[in-house]
């Protein structure tokens, strides 16, 4: 079962990639992609392959995020995976209905903040010291390292997360 379980999680860390190449290929402009359409796209996947038979909502809500290329996209992708597979998985138990929020807004030129996290029951951060082995939490901390970010967890009803990081696509880096 346990085996199952984590081929499950690999199937969809792949599938979360596979949905970026589709939408770079969908794209005009190859070094980049609509990010709304990509995370909505991602969020639907991920609810349909949890097939909860709840009613979930999922709110996107980009703030002058402006062009973000696949260098960026990649880990913000993964890490949406991480943190939505949780949220869908844990925070709704015993309940109809619940919300997921992504939100990204940019700070500073090339550095931007995503809050993602759900109006769940919420996660006890006191065993997050237990869980800090697992692959899923060792990733999410790898994807923060690569976008030269730090995230942490916010004190609000259900389970938040903050990531603030950079734009890390090769096209910025040649900004003045």
């Amino acid at each position: 079962k346990e085996s199952l379980k984590v081929f499950e999680e690999c199937k969809n860390r792949i599938i979360t990639m596979s949905i970026i190449h589709e939408k770079l290929y969908e794209s005009k402009d190859l070094a980049h992609l609509n990010l709304r359409a990509y995370l909505e796209k991602l969020t639907g996947f991920l609810n349909r392959a949890f097939n909860l038979d709840k009613d979930i909502t999922f709110e996107i809500d980009l703030q002058d995020v402006g062009d973000i290329g696949l260098d960026t996209i990649i880990p913000i992708g993964l890490m949406v995976n991480e943190v939505v597979s949780n949220s869908l998985k844990y925070a709704f138990k015993g309940r109809e209905k619940g919300r997921i929020e992504i939100r990204i807004t940019k700070i500073l030129e090339n550095k931007y903040e995503l809050i993602i996290g759900d109006d769940g029951v919420g996660f006890d951060f006191e065993k997050q010291k237990q869980l800090n082995n697992s692959f899923g939490v060792e990733l999410i901390n790898i994807l923060a390292e690569q976008l030269n970010g730090t995230i942490r967890t916010l004190n609000r009803p259900g389970t938040w997360y903050s990531l603030a990081f950079e734009k890390i696509d090769k096209s910025a880096a040649k900004q003045p």
